[in-house]
């Protein structure tokens, strides 16, 4: 019998965390007409920094 692996548990609550912002993120940069947040302010900047860090 083996033994459960936590690290990829906790591997799946990163991606898993991380799939809501990345979402938003694509909607604003490829659907700016859905988005309620211009494409100029600081949380879009913000928003895609943190989408550049996880996908370079």
């Amino acid at each position: 019998m083996t033994k459960r692996r936590y690290d990829f548990d906790w591997l799946r609550t990163f991606v898993i965390i991380n799939l809501i912002p990345f979402h938003v993120v694509w909607l604003m940069l490829f659907f700016p007409s859905q988005s309620q947040v211009g494409n100029d302010g600081i949380v879009a900047t913000l928003l895609q920094v943190y989408n550049a860090s996880l996908f370079p």
